[in-house]
């Protein structure tokens, strides 16, 4: 971060300025960087939110295609295997808007 150098010509504007101006004035590049952190840090949350509601989709669609190519006559427990699937889409869907709500709240 560059310094401001009080120089004479620095001084001679800055007699201008009341001293709340001159306190604003060098309060705002710290103003600017704590915004600009805050702005990086909510593009880091919602490309993870990005990533992990994928690969929920990805899990979901999976777990449908087999629920689809479910063949009772051959298998035992499609009907089971499909209640099964149906729960862990559930589960995942509620993990998903926990994590989301509580990144909200962080």
């Amino acid at each position: 971060m560059r310094k401001l150098k009080l120089t004479k010509e620095t001084r001679s504007w800055m007699r201008y300025l009341s001293p709340t101006a001159q306190s604003m004035l060098f309060a705002l590049p710290f103003l600017v960087g704590q915004n600009m952190a805050y702005a990086e840090e909510t593009m880091v949350e919602k490309a993870q939110s990005g990533i992990e509601e994928g690969a929920k989709d990805v899990k979901q669609e999976y777990r449908n295609l087999r629920n689809e190519l479910c063949n009772p006559k051959l298998e035992k427990n499609c009907t089971l295997k499909k209640i099964k699937n149906k729960a862990k889409n559930a589960r995942d869907e509620i993990e998903q808007e926990a994590k989301e709500t509580k990144r909200k709240i962080d």
